[in-house]
């Protein structure tokens, strides 16, 4: 794929655009200064990844500078001397035998330029994305590439390369997942989930993107950042929540109510009607009409494990009074 291709997700993948972004030269700069300007639409996408590289903070690798070059270049030249003598100049052999360095380095330097700016290395390893989806009523469990575990919730997403890089681990998510990450201390994890971005090197947490977007952490330790700046770590048994209008706090939270999920355990606390039928179409796959008039302050309070639609329905109608019918994939309440 070429880079006018390429969005957020493909760049931080890409192992010369992120040595650039961290150790640039002059040699990339230019080439990345040419490409922006050939696609200047591109530059968002470009500027987004490149902050991200730089909020992970990927290990540092040492490279070959271009000053060793001139380094190289200038101890010849200040070597370089004349031999004077009473009738002119003399040039001496050890002079013709130090330009002859001279110009062979200065060759290899411009090849060697020349070779790099007019087209980026190409790629080792080519990678795919893969593209898991769940509709409503279906949950699966998903093993990464490097053997990490994501239970993938109902009417949700995940999308990963089929190979990691050597410096980074990188999903974006859709939805609500539970993952379950290996710990590998030279290439973080980080999950992209709308503008936030969840990193760790290894742990058990929960992420849920809705109208609000939270993080509960089981285990280990996580970074949550965002787009404008916002910086969060968590503790175990910590969660932070960011709700729609951009409030951010953090909490202790019921493990059953916010990741009971990935053990088949559907849990209402206090719902509102909406809550309660929002959870219901997700999890079974359906939609719930309702033709009868409930109280303001209704809410529902139950656990059920491995249930099925019908005995959660009946649960619901005795506390609350009500008739039901399940008609295929809908329900009427009345």
């Amino acid at each position: 794929m070429k880079y006018k291709d390429f969005d957020t997700e493909d760049f931080l993948q890409d192992e010369f655009f992120i040595t650039w972004v961290m150790k640039p030269g002059e040699e990339t700069n230019h080439f990345w200064k040419k490409w922006l300007e050939k696609y200047p639409e591109k530059r968002r996408v470009v500027d987004k990844a490149s902050a991200i590289i730089r909020s992970i903070g990927y290990e540092d690798e040492r490279v070959l500078s271009d000053d060793l070059y001139m380094e190289m270049y200038e101890n010849i030249i200040q070597k370089e001397e004349t031999e004077e003598v009473k009738r002119g100049k003399v040039f001496t052999w050890d002079f013709w035998k130090n330009l002859a360095a001279i110009l062979f380095l200065a060759g290899c330097f411009y090849l060697g330029y020349e070779a790099i700016n007019t087209k980026p290395p190409k790629k080792a390893i080519e990678t795919e994305m893969v593209k898991r989806n769940n509709p409503a009523g279906q949950k699966s469990t998903i093993t990464l590439p490097d053997g990490s575990t994501v239970h993938l919730n109902a009417g949700s997403a995940l999308e990963f390369p089929d190979r990691f890089s050597d410096s980074l681990r990188l999903v974006k998510l859709t939805g609500e997942a539970f993952f379950d990450v290996i710990k590998d201390k030279d290439r973080p994890f980080v999950i992209i989930s709308g503008d936030n971005r969840v990193k760790v090197l290894g742990t058990t947490f929960n992420v849920k993107q809705e109208k609000d977007f939270s993080v509960a952490l089981v285990t280990g330790s996580v970074e949550v950042a965002d787009d404008k700046g916002n910086k969060v770590f968590l503790k175990p048994k910590e969660m932070m929540v960011k709700e729609a209008n951009g409030m951010i706090f953090k909490k202790e939270f019921d493990p059953l109510e916010v990741i009971g999920w990935k053990d088949k355990y559907l849990v209402f606390k206090n719902d509102s009607f909406q809550e309660v039928r929002r959870k219901l179409e997700a999890w079974y796959g359906v939609e719930v009409h309702n033709t009868i008039t409930l109280p303001k302050d209704w809410s529902y309070s139950g656990v059920y494990y491995k249930e099925t639609l019908g005995n959660v329905m009946e649960g619901i109608s005795i506390a609350s009074s009500f008739q039901y019918t399940i008609e295929n994939k809908t329900v009427t309440i009345q």
